[in-house]
């Protein structure tokens, strides 16, 4: 006790002593804490099951001593009342053999003994609610069926008191609470080592999907260097060229027809005749001007001009007066000449896309490319599978459960 504690009278908390748990050797420190702790309290149940074994045998010697017994020759009964009464003595003879039989335990200890004495109360509780007929019929005339009621009563008893001593038994909740713990401790280190077991797995996964795409990229470097890539390089140049130069024609047509495509619509709801044509060149211009071998256009473009004129298609002056211009400057050269540009393009077009597709070098750039790209989102599922499991291991928290134990062990009884 400090200076000032001893002055003033104060009392000193004192200092409870923390237990070494080496969490390394978790089962040994369990192990020996449940041999310490329960050393009485396995004394204690074992003095109260020799007196349940001791009632079990008087219930034995009860129910032979009933088994044997026979009538009272002062009581008067009729043939028929004995019939009676020694049909309810079997029955009720029978079932306390079953009972015996059922109920009686080889070994009790703390972990059975809570739930033998609930299960025993239960077969106590049916055996007396099946029998309580015979049990008064053979008791009216046998006097060694109370002494049977009495062995009941007494297990009843002892099951009771054992119960509550359990209940009341501090060293037996610190046990079953450490157990609790230490279980829960090793599922815990179990889920540890098998996420990082399975993390160790997943960075041998990613390893070897990196191997593979190494030799990929060294496959795809040896081909890039090849005569046969320059070939397919340059023709790869010329296609992209082409399509360039096919756009800005294809841009070309558009810009010419767009402008007629509100008034062609108008059109097209009153010439049957070429109303699928009309539609053609609104939606694929380009392509339907090629197609038009004796344009075609012309002569719809004529058409519209017409219905135009007689008012049959009507517009703001503005934008008629434009479309009349259009159709006006419309001009058999320039527009053949369009036409003659796109389809010789698209014509070299294809001879360059069948070179580039008799080429090997193309197929297996393609294969390999298509590989790369399937081992890429392997590694990708891998890699979010790996973060998954690391975040996992964050939540696998062993400090608090052992905090718990040390508490615990701190405050047993």
């Amino acid at each position: 006790m400090g200076f000032f504690d001893r002055i003033f009278g104060r009392k000193q908390v004192e200092e409870v002593e923390e237990l070494p748990i080496d969490f390394n050797n978790i089962d040994n420190f369990v192990e020996k804490e449940k041999e310490i702790i329960l050393r009485n309290t396995h004394n204690e149940i074992k003095s109260i099951y020799n007196n349940i074994d001791g009632a079990f045998n008087n219930l034995k010697q009860s129910i032979q001593k009933l088994q044997r017994a026979g009538t009272d020759k002062n009581v008067y009964i009729s043939k028929k009342e004995s019939q009676i009464i020694t049909s309810n003595r079997e029955n009720y003879l029978k079932q306390l053999s079953l009972f015996l039989e059922k109920s009686r335990l080889k070994e009790l200890n703390y972990r059975n003994a809570l739930e033998y004495c609930d299960l025993l109360q239960k077969d106590l509780d049916d055996i007396s609610k099946r029998t309580a007929k015979n049990y008064h019929i053979t008791s009216y005339i046998f006097g060694e069926a109370k002494e049977v009621a009495k062995s009941l009563k007494s297990l009843d008893d002892l099951s009771r008191n054992l119960k509550e001593r359990i209940m009341k038994n501090k060293e037996i909740n610190y046990v079953e609470k450490l157990d609790s713990l230490h279980q829960e401790y090793k599922e815990k280190i179990s889920d540890k080592d098998h996420i990082n077991n399975s993390i160790a797995q997943e960075s041998l996964n990613e390893e070897k999907e990196l191997d593979n795409l190494n030799e990929i990229e060294e496959k795809i470097n040896a081909l890039k260097k090849s005569e046969e890539f320059k070939d397919y390089s340059n023709l790869n140049d010329e296609l992209e060229k082409m399509d360039k130069d096919l756009l800005d024609v294809k841009n070309n047509i558009i810009d010419f027809f767009s402008p007629l495509y509100r008034i062609l619509r108008k059109f097209q709801k009153i010439s049957i005749e070429h109303e699928r044509l009309i539609e053609n060149y609104i939606n694929y211009p380009a392509e339907t001007l090629v197609g038009d071998k004796d344009l075609e256009i012309k002569v719809v473009l004529k058409k519209l001009k017409e219905e135009i004129l007689k008012e049959s298609i009507k517009d703001k002056e503005e934008k008629i007066n434009k479309i009349m211009k259009i159709i006006d400057s419309f001009n058999d050269q320039d527009i053949k000449k369009l036409r003659s540009e796109f389809s010789k393009l698209n014509n070299e077009k294809a001879k360059i896309v069948n070179k580039l597709n008799l080429l090997n070098i193309k197929k297996d750039l393609d294969n390999l490319e298509s590989e790369t790209k399937i081992i890429n989102d392997r590694i990708e599922k891998i890699r979010a599978n790996k973060e998954k499991l690391k975040l996992s291991l964050t939540t696998t928290n062993l400090d608090d459960i052992k905090d718990e134990i040390k508490t615990l062990a701190r405050n047993r009884p």
